[in-house]
């Protein structure tokens, strides 16, 4: 099915462009959210932020052929990604609540080794021996972080695991949805669905927001939902097999976010940790460019 959330022709070197501005972008996104985090609650920033990413993606499909283009195939699939996304969000969420950025992101980094994992049961692809050494070394790589030891283990780092298994997950769905449903249509049902399956717990923890907060939860909404066409539009311009590797850029922010707004230095251990699950998300890259 052709997409109609994307324009033509495709530019390669655009879209790389693209994907490192997004990501650029989105590190201090989540910057902004860490530092709301303290101030209302998790609950709070993502009804804001959903429902606020709805208004440019409306306009957006306004410019596309209308709304119909959000019209989906099938309601049902919608609802599931929109779930897996609203836990996604939970768990990373609290993930920059308790933890640093960098941390966070470093442990984010295991996804597509996690959606190699469950390719085999999920969409019954066939994993290779070296697919899976790599899955283990990532594994290994996430334990450095995260820190199984009785002592060091803490619940950010769990947010962060259940985060990126939730989002690793969400892609395997994402990866159906897109052969029968344009991208504009799963964005916006995404946001719309988990933004509405958060607002029952809006009444806990509860915080009155001031005027400057809510403006600050409003233009992160809408910064994300310009953001989230922009990796689509990335993503229409490059292969993935182009884009995959700008991802790990988001260390290099999340680093530098940490250490200039946060005032926080990352261990070592996360460092030693990021670069093993790096190292395995681009042996699995370079295995299914081959």
């Amino acid at each position: 099915m052709t997409d109609l959330a994307v324009p033509s022709p495709r530019n390669e070197r655009t879209g790389v462009m693209l994907m490192l501005v997004g990501i650029g972008l989105f590190s201090i996104v989540n910057a902004a959210i860490k530092e709301l985090s303290a101030q209302v609650s998790i609950t709070q920033i993502i009804v804001f932020r959903n429902f606020a990413a709805l208004i440019p993606i409306v306009m957006m499909a306004g410019t596309m052929g209308g709304l119909r283009v959000l019209k989906p195939s099938r309601f049902g699939p919608q609802v599931v990604q929109a779930l897996l996304f609203f836990l996604t969000l939970y768990g990373y969420f609290f993930a920059y609540k308790l933890m640093p950025i960098t941390d966070a992101t470093a442990i984010s980094f295991a996804q597509p080794l996690i959606v190699v994992a469950l390719s085999a049961p999920f969409l019954g692809e066939r994993v290779s021996s070296a697919q899976w050494t790599a899955v283990l070394m990532g594994l290994a790589g996430v334990l450095l972080m995260v820190g199984p030891s009785g002592e060091s283990l803490n619940v950010g780092a769990l947010c962060a695991v259940a985060g990126t298994l939730a989002s690793a997950i969400s892609m395997l769905q994402l990866r159906r949805m897109t052969a029968t449903d344009p991208s504009i249509a799963i964005l916006f049902w995404t946001m719309a669905i988990s933004g509405a399956a958060a607002l029952p717990l809006l009444a806990v923890g509860w915080v009155t927001p001031t005027p400057w907060q809510v403006a600050a939860l409003v233009a992160t909404g809408i910064a994300c939902g310009i953001l989230q066409y922009l990796t689509t539009l990335a993503l229409h311009h490059a292969s993935v097999a182009a884009i995959a590797p700008t991802r790990y850029t988001g260390i290099v922010w999340a680093l530098a976010i940490d250490v200039a707004w946060f005032a926080v230095t990352p261990s070592p251990a996360v460092l030693l940790g990021a670069a093993v699950v790096i190292a395995a998300a681009v042996l699995v890259l370079r295995r299914e460019e081959s």
